[in-house]
């Protein structure tokens, strides 16, 4: 298998996009895949990286170009560039990066190999076969986007991309050190705007490392003129975990940083700088994981700041378990359907957010006879009730920590009631009845009762295969019911 990325970089585009694309090549690397990437030879761009870290690069345009919106004409190009290459280097899957390419690109370049979209916040109509959208958040409904019937959606967060690095884990810090990283673009200035503001004299007692591009460093130098509490280093990813590692909290965007930071424990403070980190922010702010800032003027108060020192130690234990570092890998696993064996494990509290996720799903919903939208606090107290009793059950259906499907037993008399569901992206698999058979298997539980609705073919399918046997339901009844009698 050949793997391309369709990714650009440059000081006005950032490095999140190539630095999300580097970590996910290496995993690939790992499974002996070969890698490509392609890009359209921007101005300023940090294309080093690519080939620093091993990897193939290929330009698809020799002059040096300044666009950043695509017009047209210049998506056309690239589209029929890329294909070219494909054919060329017999690359079978492109996985794009980038927020410019469109729908056309992608049936043009879909029309000779597999496309991944790797997206944010989705909210153009796409080809892509593999749709990842790993952001926290319940408005996930993709479904009025695909132009591809059997799209798959990989919508949680086990899929986060986090950039490993080994860094040398010190013990953190007690002073009051603050690390400042608005990234490379940093176009609404906002590193200027919060040196500025911690320039008073009333952080005196605060020490500040502060990440920016180098044409920057002598005009914040500036603003801050005599003032010690300051240290200024251009941006380099290599450094960052050490520096966020050394510092008792970390002021930041909300670009792919947040989750690497998450990753390493740190205390983080978010500050959304563009539209799609607004979108972001939307999402995930009900779960409560972060502390966001949405105006910079809201840093006057130096009280607030060491209050989020103090109070933030559940969050960071919570980041930790959510984004483990194990997500490429799980991703790369998925796109070249390198999965192991699965099994069933009992539910922990590392489970809730997949558990949120897959209940919102639209197909888990439209098979539900509740087919609202569950928000995460009805979410939460929900299994906390459900898990205290002690006769109840709930099972993740895993190949070793990627996460597949659920199952859900409540003790009623001398029956347990079934409710089980398989992620989207594993749908079509047979999962549903492997996982079934397993528990049938495994637990030596006698007698299990199912009802789904009538039009829910699949289910039926899977039920039976399980070993269920159909019991008539009454008329005008919309649902099905199941029993499963061991002998």
């Amino acid at each position: 298998m050949k793997v391309g990325f369709r990714v650009d970089s440059s000081d006005k585009i950032g490095l999140g996009h190539i630095n999300r694309t580097l970590a996910l090549a290496k995993e690939f690397r790992i499974l002996n895949i070969e890698v490509f990437f392609l890009n359209s030879n921007h101005q300023n761009n940090f294309d080093s990286l690519i080939a620093n870290n091993g990897f193939k690069n290929i330009r698809l345009k020799k002059k040096v170009t300044e666009k950043i919106n695509f017009n047209k004409k210049f998506i056309k190009e690239d589209a029929f560039q890329t294909v070219e290459v494909v054919k060329k280097k017999k690359i079978d899957l492109i996985i794009i990066d980038h927020y410019f390419i469109n729908s056309y690109w992608e049936k043009v370049v879909g029309s000779v190999c597999k496309i991944v979209l790797i997206s944010d916040y989705l909210n153009r109509k796409t080809y892509a076969d593999i749709v990842v959208s790993y952001h926290l958040g319940l408005k996930k409904n993709f479904k009025k986007f695909l132009l591809k019937k059997n799209c798959k959606l990989l919508t949680d967060s086990q899929y986060t991309i986090i950039k490993k690095n080994n860094f040398h884990k010190n013990n953190r810090t007690k002073k009051k050190n603050i690390l400042i990283t608005m990234g490379s673009v940093d176009s609404n200035f906002y590193t200027e705007k919060l040196v500025k503001i911690f320039s008073r004299p009333v952080f005196k007692n605060f020490f500040f490392t502060v990440l920016t591009n180098e044409k920057r460093i002598l005009g914040l130098k500036k603003t801050c003129k005599n003032n010690k509490n300051f240290k200024f280093n251009i941006i380099n990813k290599k450094s960052l975990y050490s520096l966020a590692f050394k510092n008792s909290v970390v002021i930041s965007n909300m670009g792919t940083s947040m989750y690497e930071f998450s990753y390493i424990g740190s205390k983080i403070i978010l500050v959304p700088q563009s539209y799609i980190h607004k979108k972001i922010l939307e999402n995930i702010k009900p779960f409560n994981l972060f502390n966001f800032e949405r105006k910079i003027t809201n840093f006057n108060n130096p009280k607030k700041i060491l209050n989020i020192i103090r109070t933030d130690l559940d969050r960071v234990k919570t980041r930790k378990i959510l984004f483990d570092g194990f997500g490429t890998k799980r991703l790369a696993k998925y796109i070249t359907k390198n999965y192991d064996s699965a099994k069933l494990t009992n539910y922990s509290n590392k489970d809730l957010y997949f558990l949120f996720n897959l209940v919102n799903q639209t197909d888990v919903r439209r098979s539900s006879f509740n087919s609202k939208e569950i928000t995460f606090e009805s979410h939460q107290k929900w299994i906390k009730n459900f898990m205290n009793k002690k006769s109840n059950k709930i099972l993740i259906f895993k190949s070793k920590n990627l996460k597949i499907g659920q199952v859900r037993l409540e003790k009623k008399n001398n029956f347990y009631i079934l409710d089980y569901s398989i992620s989207n992206e594993f749908r079509g698999m047979n999962y549903g009845s492997k996982m079934l058979k397993l528990l049938i298997k495994n637990y030596k539980i006698n007698n299990i009762s199912a009802s789904v609705k009538s039009n829910n073919i699949s289910s039926i399918i899977t039920l039976k295969k399980a070993g269920f046997i159909k019991i008539q339901p009454k008329k005008n009844q919309n649902r099905y019911n199941f029993l499963f009698k061991r002998n």
